[in-house]
């Protein structure tokens, strides 16, 4: 499941695109289930590719401290 916050994409520039990572809450009805690889193209064109890598990825790697 991928959740898409269209006010949280437009606020990214203001955020900072390294402090947002994506999350998942599955099971609940506002889920994406089912749909999640078209919400998840509708963040990477919000974003573009290089920051939707950091927001999927790379955020939470360095997070964690893991490479």
């Amino acid at each position: 499941s991928f959740m898409v916050d269209p006010l949280g994409l437009q606020l990214i520039d203001h955020i900072g695109v390294e402090k947002v990572m994506w999350s998942s809450d599955y099971p609940h009805n506002e889920s994406t289930f089912g749909y999640s690889e078209k919400s998840l193209a509708s963040v990477v064109e919000a974003v573009g590719a290089e920051n939707a890598v950091k927001i999927v990825s790379t955020n939470v790697k360095n997070f964690l401290g893991i490479s």
